[in-house]
């Protein structure tokens, strides 16, 4: 069962540059089923679902959500918070309440749309509670300021105990410094979501697949496009099945558990 350990579950269509439309009063799932329906028709039986409104906007309402519809769908999503560093302390409590309460599986922080250092002490605090709690604290990287491999290495040095992912492994310029700071820290995996060819080769040739994940970022555009080229991506490095099979779904088993088992056709809904 291939894990997308990259995803967006949205609530409402928008743009980043323009900001958010008008919150709705009833949360609508049709957008996220749907994109649960793409991930299955290409054999993706899972997906760390992170949300997108709520890397800008409040995000108490996207991490409910997203609670709901991993009790609809307890094989098909693995439920990713996001808090807001900036709140201090309620952003640690805020975490600790959608793991140890909601069952939330892991942290989702994007520096670079949220706007906070890696230096920060609450982003300090939030990495190393993920590691006392036992999640990973899955980053966007790639784009500076706040958000480069390194800066982010810092913290898996710093915090050893907490399994920090790379969303991106530094994308398309920032690779070389994804691939130093994997080698230098054991706790670090590489996501090769956005990656080129060239890229995720030297990923594999130089950590090794055991510390690779496969992630796609949908819910930024084209949802069935994004599956298809990162699938094709796996693919074009010609691996072996035991090699392939570390990329797209054992090593993410190993950092969230999953306890369900369903072919990619089922559904594996329950009514929440």
């Amino acid at each position: 069962m291939i894990t997308d350990t990259h995803t967006h579950f949205v609530l409402r269509e928008f743009d980043l540059l323009e900001g958010l439309p008008p919150r709705t009063a009833s949360a609508s799932f049709d957008a996220a089923e749907k994109a649960i329906g793409i991930l299955g028709k290409y054999g993706i039986g899972r997906a760390w679902a992170c949300t997108l409104e709520g890397l800008v906007d409040d995000t108490a309402p996207y991490n409910r959500f997203l609670c709901r519809l991993a009790r609809r769908y307890p094989v098909r999503v693995a439920p990713f918070c996001t808090v807001n560093p900036h709140l201090g302390e309620r952003a640690v409590q805020e975490f600790r309440e959608m793991v140890l309460k909601r069952g939330m599986k892991g942290l989702k922080l994007h520096n670079w749309l949220q706007a906070v250092s890696n230096m920060s002490r609450w982003v300090e605090r939030l990495v190393d509670e993920a590691g006392r709690m036992g999640v990973p604290v899955l980053f966007h990287d790639g784009t500076p300021p706040y958000a480069t491999p390194l800066q982010i290495a810092r913290l898996a040095g710093k915090f050893p105990h907490t399994t920090v992912v790379l969303g991106h492994s530094g994308l398309q310029d920032l690779y070389p410094d994804a691939i130093r700071a994997a080698k230098q820290h054991a706790n670090i995996y590489l996501c090769a979501c956005s990656a080129s060819h060239e890229g995720l080769k030297r990923m594999v040739d130089r950590v090794g697949p055991g510390r690779i994940l496969f992630g796609t970022d949908g819910g930024f555009g084209d949802f069935s496009g994004l599956v298809e080229l990162h699938l094709d991506l796996v693919d074009s490095l010609g691996l072996g099945a035991e090699d392939r099979e570390k990329i797209l779904w054992k090593n993410a088993h190993t950092i969230v558990p999953d306890p369900h088992t369903a072919g990619p056709g089922e559904g594996g809904k329950t009514e929440p």
